[in-house]
């Protein structure tokens, strides 16, 4: 994996807080500001940050007391806190791993941000589409799901929550019977009830666009794979309030379709 990636920047939160309040950039979507607790506290862990920063040559002393940041390392940083867009990609596994990435695209730079330990955060500059498109697959581990049966159909966003309710209080039976009532046929009632009484992976995909302090959100796709097949599930994005479609789907539909999403 790494012969796709230019560079990768490990940092720990506080380390990334420090060059961004250096960089006088607004702050990431992630993780959460880490300086919550004394004065006394905040300030033990920005000396250290900043002499471990020095220590890698990150950062150095300038004229009047002035640190600088590498230029490199500013781009990352920048790329985080100030992009063009951000994919927010996430995944259960079926042995309930999570794996979250953040895609942050800015002008000239491609970062892919992961947090694999507590107090560690990873940046990595991916060469391209191709690239990142294998490195998304990878994540997805959606080889070999096949198509749930059916037919795709809608629902009202109202309905969402009922039907959910129904699959984690009254199991497929009830969520069969809700699915029903809101005019799904049967055969696709079936199947989908099925998948969401037992989900075996699931995923999602949003898309959030920042100008200044605003971040707003271009578009959302889910999905999840039961013991019947895969399932796409398409919200629009978060100012849409049509119906949201539920459409029988493989693995490789699916990555295609996430890969589709990466390049808007």
């Amino acid at each position: 994996m790494e012969r796709d990636a230019f560079w990768t920047l490990h940092l720990s939160p506080d380390e990334l807080y420090l060059l961004v309040a250096l960089l006088r950039l607004p702050l990431p979507l992630v993780p959460q500001d880490p300086f919550t607790g004394t004065d006394d506290d905040t300030q033990r862990r920005l000396q250290r940050a900043q002499a471990s920063l020095a220590a890698r040559g990150y950062i150095q002393d300038g004229a009047d007391d002035a640190v600088t940041v590498d230029v490199a390392v500013a781009a990352f940083v920048e790329a985080v806190c100030a992009p063009v867009c951000t994919w927010v990609l996430s995944a259960v596994h079926a042995d309930g791993t999570l794996v979250e990435r953040h895609i942050h695209q800015a002008a000239l730079l491609t970062i892919e941000q992961e947090s694999p330990a507590e107090n560690r955060v990873s940046l990595t500059a991916v060469r391209d589409r191709g690239v990142l498109a294998r490195r998304v697959r990878s994540v997805l581990r959606l080889y070999g799901v096949e198509t749930a049966p059916g037919e795709p159909f809608t629902l009202e966003r109202a309905m969402l929550d009922g039907i959910r309710d129904a699959a984690l209080e009254g199991g497929a039976a009830e969520c069969l019977q809700q699915l029903a009532g809101c005019g799904v046929p049967e055969a696709e009632a079936s199947a989908f009830a099925s998948a969401l009484c037992d989900i075996r992976t699931s995923g999602s995909l949003m898309i959030l666009a920042r100008a200044g302090d605003t971040i707003r959100s271009r578009g959302y796709l889910g999905w999840m794979v039961g013991a019947r097949g895969g399932w796409l599930i398409e919200y629009g994005d978060g100012q849409d309030p049509s119906p949201v479609r539920f459409a029988p789907a493989s693995g490789e539909s699916i990555m295609a379709t996430v890969e589709e999403w990466l390049g808007r």
